[in-house]
């Protein structure tokens, strides 16, 4: 929603005048329907609307990537947890960076049994994924995400003993700078 209201805004500029923003009717109506309600939640009642009115229903994996993580981002973890739950139902893997964001929306609610399950499920993708097919940088940030979302939680000891854990495991002094510009920058 919010990138369809930014390409509305730029083609009202470019292509609109004062009397009217727009040049066509039809671009005008979908500007009022978005600007009505920006929110993830317009979103999430639109998915749950179709889901419910078309049998068998389901979106692009990009689709559900962006509604996972708008939901991370603002907070809606029941919807996020209903989201992946429709995804694995239909065998859709989240897409792995995805895993920090609704790591930390799960700390944000104080439920660090859901951010260490998180954790587990990417940590089960990780090993699974090729050798050729490493994401360093990304394991990064579900480590800082993880080690974050102890100190979110109240359990400050665990977080630093699974960062020593996390370091220990790594041989490269390089990869602790690494894992603390993650922290620095999630």
């Amino acid at each position: 929603a919010i990138d369809t209201q930014k390409s509305l805004a730029l083609r009202g500029s470019r292509y609109g005048s004062s009397n009217r923003p727009f040049v066509f009717k039809s671009t005008e109506l979908e500007h009022e329907l978005f600007a009505g309600d920006q929110s993830a939640a317009f979103a999430i009642k639109l998915y749950n609307k179709a889901k419910s009115s078309i049998p068998a229903f389901t979106l692009p994996p990009p689709v559900y990537t962006s509604m996972v993580k708008v939901c991370a981002e603002t907070g809606l973890v029941s919807d996020l947890v209903a989201i992946v739950s429709d995804m694995k139902a239909v065998q859709i893997l989240p897409n792995p960076a995805l895993f920090g964001p609704m790591i930390q929306a799960f700390a944000s609610t104080g439920d660090l049994q859901a951010a260490n399950q998180c954790y587990a499920d990417y940590r089960s993708l990780a090993v699974a994924r090729s050798t050729s097919d490493l994401q360093h940088d990304l394991d990064m940030q579900v480590y800082a995400a993880l080690i974050k979302a102890y100190f979110t939680c109240g359990h400050k000891e665990a977080g630093l003993r699974f960062y020593e854990k996390i370091l220990q495991s790594y041989e490269n002094a390089m990869d602790a700078s690494l894992l603390t510009e993650a922290m620095q920058s999630t």
